[in-house]
């Protein structure tokens, strides 16, 4: 998979299909609308209580948005892996940072 998509989108895209506003999210989940749109905007993490907490306002599966919760972060470490192991490889073998960026 060569992307991964926060939780927040679906949870955006989610309250867009229901005619719904970030402010009547924030007052069913008993949360402020600075969390709300923290999260809708991938700036936070979706928890098991807000996943349960999403699901009581919107019938939305809590382990569907946990899920894709897991998914965002599996990614994430991955490339972090990755471009760690890459930077290893560059400095192992003394190569010019700057040639591995051009190619």
């Amino acid at each position: 998979m060569d992307y991964a998509v926060h939780p927040g989108s679906v949870m955006k895209s989610l309250l867009i299909s229901m005619g719904k506003r970030q402010k009547w999210l924030a007052s069913q989940m008993n949360m402020s609308k600075v969390v709300i749109s923290e999260l809708i905007n991938g700036k936070r993490s979706v928890t098991p209580r807000i996943a349960l907490e999403f699901e009581k306002a919107t019938g939305y599966p809590a382990k569907y948005l946990l899920s894709t919760q897991v998914d965002y972060d599996l990614f994430n470490e991955r490339k972090k892996m990755e471009e760690s192991k890459s930077k290893e490889t560059v400095n192992k073998y003394n190569i010019n940072s700057d040639i591995v960026k051009d190619l």
